[in-house]
């Protein structure tokens, strides 16, 4: 074994002298109230996506209304980030801004310059998780979280087994380990948090984290290598991922292109053909100058940032779209009542016409009843046993005139009557019957957003 082989295999077994001393550290499993927490999420996220489904079946919301993609942005997405949220509270109640990009892009180198960090940065990748830049007085220390939600607190150097260069190359900590917390007193962080993530190009799997960050992220700082200018997996990555945040495009090893104004030019026509809104670019380079006036740029621009975008708050967000499909139920519950209603009143008028017309009729046919009554009481009590019965003749005219009457009367009554108006009545009574289904549904749709409400109202 030479020299070297020697020193890389000394290299090796202090690293896992050093991540064994580590695993069997204290650790501070994740919190009851973490993990009800998550339990409440999950119950909120169920009956929201019944609610939403429910008002689905109503058929009220517009044909291109996707319930899927719907409640896969808007619930899902949203409660997640409900969830990271509870179990990270740095990330509440402020902006949240994600460095992102390809490896060795100048993302740490960044950090260290706006924030007066000491991250270690080389020459190739260094960050092998995400790691959150928090408001804090613990400086000195690190929390790494594994994948279980434990917590750990270590000392910075312990922190540099995180860091390709000193530890292991390539080494699986995204296996292991979920994300690191840095605490900071610069003020800026009283109203932002950064994350700053792995690189997407990596050729390991921690570019995993960056992807689980971004639906933290409120704004994105995405690098690029000005001597590489823009890939395609930039466009497609941001084009997929990052479209509905705000991006700033930082283009670092500014100082190493041949001729900087036609470099960005070329960045920003990329950019622009590809319809990217880019909000601002800022140039870093090794140069001192250029660091300092990237430092005093961004510096500025992060104070835009807060005052300009509104922190994020999921709650409100799902609060905003109960009362919206409570707003619609409503409007189609009110429509629905409004048909019944008229179509109530048409079918009362056709009955009313019908039971006059019925009245008249049966009216007719009783008149004629009591006239052949007269007649048959004639033939029976008058004229009994007489060959002629002069007397009884003038009743006898009498009642047949009025069984005539009383015959045209029916007749009159019956043509009266309105046979399709009686098929139309039993198509609104239908209809009506329908109608005052979808309303009980639609009552029991708005029960559900109404004990829903209270949860967020309580």
């Amino acid at each position: 074994m030479n020299e070297r082989e020697l020193l890389k295999l000394q290299k090796q077994l202090a690293f896992y002298e050093q991540l064994t001393a580590l695993l069997n550290g204290v650790v501070k499993e994740k919190g009851e109230d973490i993990q009800n927490n998550e339990q409440y999420c999950d119950a909120l996220k169920w009956k929201i996506t019944r609610m939403i489904e429910e008002v689905y079946k109503l058929d009220i919301l517009n044909d291109d209304f996707d319930l899927g993609s719907f409640v896969a942005q808007n619930i899902d997405a949203t409660i997640e980030r409900m969830k990271v949220q509870m179990d990270k509270p740095w990330l509440r109640d402020k902006l949240t801004l994600g460095l992102m990009g390809h490896f060795n892009s100048g993302k740490t180198t960044a950090l260290n310059l706006i924030f007066d960090e000491n991250f270690a940065t080389r020459n190739r990748e260094n960050t092998a998780l995400a790691t959150y830049l928090v408001y804090g007085n613990n400086t000195d220390k690190l929390t790494v979280v594994d994948k279980g939600g434990k917590s750990q607190v270590i000392s910075l150097k312990d922190g540099e087994l995180f860091d390709y260069a000193k530890g292991i190359r390539n080494f699986p900590f995204a296996r292991i380990f979920d994300y690191l917390v840095k605490e900071s007193q610069n003020k800026v962080l009283s109203n932002l948090t950064f994350i700053d993530t792995p690189g997407l190009s990596s050729t390991n799997e921690h570019s995993e984290p960056t992807m689980k960050a971004v639906s933290s992220c409120d704004a994105i700082f995405w690098f690029i290598n000005l001597t590489e200018s823009v890939t395609k997996e930039d466009l497609n990555f941001i084009k997929k991922n990052l479209a509905d945040k705000p991006i700033y495009v930082v283009l670092s090893f500014a100082d190493d292109v041949e001729s900087l104004d036609g470099s960005k030019k070329v960045v920003c026509d990329i950019f622009r053909k590809e319809n990217v809104d880019v909000k601002a670019y800022f140039l870093l380079g090794r140069d001192k100058e250029m660091q300092a006036s990237f430092k005093k740029l961004v510096t500025s621009k992060l104070n835009e940032v807060i005052k300009e975008y509104e922190v994020y708050n999921p709650y409100a967000h799902i609060y905003a779209l109960v009362l919206k499909f409570e707003e619609v139920v409503l409007g189609f519950q009110k429509a629905l009542t409004e048909a019944h209603n008229e179509l109530d009143h048409a079918t009362d008028q056709i009955a009313d016409t019908y039971k006059n017309s019925q009245n008249q009729y049966g009216s007719a046919c009783n008149s004629c009843v009591s006239r052949l009554n007269n007649m048959a009481d004639t033939f029976n009590n008058r004229c009994s046993g007489a060959t002629f019965c002069g007397g009884a003749s003038g009743a006898m005219a009498s009642d047949f005139n009025g069984v005539v009457s009383a015959l045209q009367r029916m007749g009159e009554a019956y043509d009266r009557i309105d046979f399709q108006k009686l098929v139309e009545y039993g198509q609104k009574i239908g209809q009506m019957g329908e109608l005052q289904s979808k309303i009980n549904r639609a009552s029991e749709v708005l029960a559900e957003i109404k004990e829903i409400k209270s949860i967020f109202e309580d």
